[in-house]
């Protein structure tokens, strides 16, 4: 993967998106970002309280994750697409930008 798209996302993410330093991984001409959130502590249904956790991480960064997405595209030519877990939960998404297509 290229450095220089890592060493600009870890300036450009916030930090307190993930609880680890994501992981980027390339997947053809893409690159996946891979971020952990908190773990959900002593939930009665880890899965569920998971899953809720990346629903809400999804919605509430979208805005954001568009213009790093627009971004990335635009200085390192690489599409990013996103895989967040937390706990044993994983989901990989990506959105696609009204325009040119991005995606987050």
């Amino acid at each position: 993967m290229d450095e220089e798209l890592q060493g600009w996302l870890r300036q450009r993410l916030p930090a307190d998106w993930f609880v680890a330093v994501p992981e980027l991984a390339a997947v053809g001409e893409s690159a996946v970002v891979r971020g952990r959130l908190q773990d959900v502590a002593g939930a009665a249904d880890p899965e569920a309280a998971a899953a809720g956790r990346i629903a809400r991480f999804r919605e509430e960064s979208r805005a954001e994750r568009q213009a790093i997405a627009r971004e990335a595209e635009t200085r390192h030519e690489r599409l990013l697409t996103w895989e967040v877990s937390c706990g044993p939960v994983v989901e990989a998404f990506s959105d696609a930008w009204e325009g040119d297509p991005v995606y987050v």
